[in-house]
C-alpha cells in the first residue's frame, strides 16, 4: 500500500505540488502510515476539505509537543519553525490493511484532481 502510494504521487512532487517521504538509502520503510507535504497550511486545509467533500477521510495527523494544552505551559518558547511547519504541511492518506489498488488510484485520482484545479 505505501508504496502504491508513493508511486502514484511522483509527478505531482515532480511538478512541485508536493513532497512525498524521504527515504534514505541505510532505512527501509515500516509502511504503517502514508503521509505527503504540501507548501503550507492553506494548500493542507484545503485539500483535506476537498478530499472529505470526496468521501475519502485524509488527516492532518501531526500535533507538535509544544503545542498541545499538555505541554504548552511547561513550554520553553524556542522557536521551532521546522516543527510547526511540518505540523502545518503534512496530509495523511487512507491507510488500512484491505485498501484496494483500485482504491488507491482513486485517491490518488483526486489529489490529481485538486491540485490540476489550482493550476
Amino acid at each position: 500500500i505505501w508504496w502504491r502510494y508513493y508511486e502514484q504521487f511522483q509527478s505531482l512532487e515532480e511538478q512541485g505540488f508536493l513532497k512525498r517521504p524521504l527515504i534514505p538509502e541505510f532505512a527501509t520503510v515500516n509502511g504503517n502510515l502514508f503521509y505527503f507535504t504540501v507548501s503550507s497550511h492553506e494548500t493542507r486545509d484545503q485539500l483535506l476539505n476537498y478530499l472529505k467533500q470526496q468521501r475519502i477521510q485524509a488527516v492532518f495527523h501531526y500535533l507538535p509537543l509544544h503545542s498541545s494544552p499538555f505541554f504548552r505551559d511547561t513550554y520553553t518558547g524556542s522557536a521551532l519553525p521546522n516543527t510547526d511547519r511540518f505540523s502545518d504541511c503534512i496530509v495523511r492518506l487512507p491507510f488500512f490493511y484491505d485498501l484496494k489498488p483500485k482504491q488507491i488510484r482513486f485517491i490518488a485520482a483526486k489529489i490529481l484532481e485538486f491540485f490540476k484545479k489550482r493550476g
